[in-house]
């Protein structure tokens, strides 16, 4: 019984460090019983965690973001600093999350099974190659060999030490957004070079660029202001969600309480403007602990739920805010590209006219200038070239191409290429390429299928996982989806069905390669519902579910469109 971290030892912070750096610390629990985390550090407020304290069910693993703030010029980060992140273990009984706290403040100190894990810091400047590291030894417990499968899924259960949210992302010091000149901004250097052309924008008129029949602005301001059909927060309490509630009044705060009292796994809670010149706010649910593809598909996700619900209700323009809190630039990076482009997929594919106007906060210049720098880009490229750069949820463009080699220059391949990385590393010797399909029939049947499951369940059982198959199979899912047809061709131990897994190092197995010698594996959304622990006489799932499992990371689904393929995956 053992937490297993990665990285091990060290926590490398690559500068420069006038802006946040951040680093991703893996949490995996190798055995079979409930393990209760926390994190301490000795350079608070300078180094966090995007989460203070937790449990990890059995075989679960999560990531947490560990964020190093800007240095201040007197203090600068190097050798002398010796920064360290500890992180405290043990074993415990199924406690409640609201026990959590409780226990760590009781059991902190006098509890003899509790494990210590030091991390120390380094810091390496992006113009040197030399790393300068605390002075302090690790410590690190002994781990074993011990493997077990893992699921990575969203099992371990965090008490918010601080909110961590998508709409809100706000700077640690004035410097690191001082204007659009700022030389570490989130774009690459070429797109660097319009930042003076953007100082123009601003706190000036809003910038806007027309997208088929629809609208999508930029300006600053405040969302509580706005005269607008539809204004949007999220279900996750940040700043800007309690401001919007703060600003309606109590009819909406009254119908607000008594929505979520009545079903907190809600994925929209609707409530009256109040005294906001809107006609309704929607309050809409996402995953604010995402990260890389899936921040991506969270983000997607909840651009889609806007879309839906305006519609809907037959209403036309929609404001959603966007200010600061806690984000690295990586993050800041991803969340404004597919805000973007998942906007401007939307549009495309429903053919919608609608405005939608984001609202920057006053003070978020930086903000304000990235999201310009998008739209513009937009407006100056040509659109289905555009939208083809668009992230999973393009499918519905009139093309009748199914897929698309993705760039490597793209943050999407970035993305893509991070989590195949994670678990494939020492596993694959070359990247070929990676594909991104567009199969519009098959991502409408999907798009139905997933609607149905949220009204059904009541919360989003979508999961992201991988499928490993020949070259033939291949060609075959991306034209037809994953088909029964080829059921039961690796087995049927857990059920007659198409089968997925979190671990692309398992999936991998079943990737035979061609006679050059690539191999093939799928990135894939699938939807499993209820899960059932599964059997080789099983043909379709028990009454009452819609897949089965291993109980680990397996998954069999019995339905043609509980899966969409968002990525082909070449390699050798």
């Amino acid at each position: 019984m053992t937490l297993e971290i990665r990285p091990k030892h060290e926590l490398i912070f690559q500068g420069p460090f006038n802006i946040d750096s951040s680093v991703i610390l893996n949490l995996a629990n190798r055995g079979d019983a409930y393990l209760a985390f926390q994190f301490k550090t000795n350079a608070s407020p300078n180094l966090r965690s995007t989460v203070k304290r937790g449990f990890l069910e059995p075989y679960a693993e999560e990531n947490v973001k560990i964020i190093l703030l800007p240095e201040e010029a007197d203090h600068p980060y190097n050798e002398s600093s010796q920064y360290q992140m500890t992180v405290h273990w043990t074993i415990i009984s199924d406690i409640s999350m609201n026990d959590i706290d409780n226990f760590w403040k009781s059991n902190a100190s006098n509890n003899q099974d509790i494990h210590h894990i030091h991390l120390k810091c380094v810091f390496t400047n992006e113009n040197s190659v030399e790393s300068f590291a605390l002075r302090n030894n690790t410590k690190q417990i002994s781990q074993g060999t011990q493997t077990s499968p893992m699921i990575p899924k969203r099992s371990a259960r965090f008490f918010s030490g601080w909110t961590h949210n998508f709409i809100h992302i706000h700077p640690h010091r004035s410097q690191r957004l001082n204007s659009a000149e700022n030389p570490t901004s989130i774009e690459s250097p070429s797109i660097q070079k319009k930042n003076r052309f953007l100082s123009r924008f601003k706190k000036t008129k809003p910038i806007s660029v027309t997208i088929g029949h629809g609208t999508i602005s930029v300006e600053q301001g405040d969302i509580t202001k706005q005269k607008i059909d539809v204004i949007i927060g999220t279900l996750i309490g940040n700043t800007i969600d309690r401001k919007i509630l703060k600003e309606a009044g109590n009819e909406a705060n009254d119908t607000f309480a008594n929505e979520y009292e009545r079903n907190p796994h809600s994925l929209i809670i609707s409530t009256p403007p109040g005294h906001l010149n809107c006609h309704r706010i929607f309050f809409i649910k996402w995953d604010p602990y995402a990260n890389g593809i899936q921040l991506y598909q969270a983000i997607a996700d909840f651009v889609w739920n806007i879309v839906q619900n305006v519609i809907a209700h037959d209403f036309q323009s929609v404001a959603i805010p966007i200010g600061g809190d806690q984000e690295s630039t990586d993050t800041l990076k991803i969340i404004i590209e597919a805000m973007i482009k998942s906007i401007q997929k939307q549009i495309i594919i429903r053919k919608l006219s609608i405005f939608v106007k984001i609202i920057v906060e006053p003070d978020e210049q930086f903000i304000y200038n990235a999201l310009c720098e998008k739209i513009l880009m937009l407006s100056n490229d040509d659109l289905s070239e555009a939208a083809l750069q668009s992230v999973a949820t393009s499918e519905l463009i009139e093309n009748d191409q199914l897929s698309y080699v993705i760039s490597e220059h793209t943050d999407e391949y970035q993305a893509v290429l991070t989590q195949f990385d994670e678990q494939m590393r020492y596993l694959y010797t070359q990247m070929i390429q990676i594909e991104r399909i567009e199969n519009k029939r098959w991502y409408l049947q999907y798009l139905a299928h997933k609607d149905e499951f949220k009204r059904r369940l009541g919360e989003d059982t979508e999961r992201i996982l991988y499928h490993g198959c020949d070259e033939q199979a291949a060609n075959n899912i991306v034209t037809k989806g994953f088909s029964r047809n080829f059921a039961g061709q690796h087995g049927a131990r857990w059920g007659y069905g198409v089968y997925f897994s979190s671990r692309a190092n398992y999936s991998a197995a079943f990737a035979l390669p061609n006679n050059r010698g690539e191999k093939r594996m799928f990135l894939a959304n699938i939807l499993i519902g209820k899960r059932a622990l599964g059997d080789p006489s099983m043909r379709v799932p028990p009454v009452g579910f819609d897949s089965t499992t291993d109980g680990s990371h397996i998954f069999v689904i019995y339905h043609d469109a509980q899966a969409y393929a968002t990525y082909l995956i070449v390699y050798k």
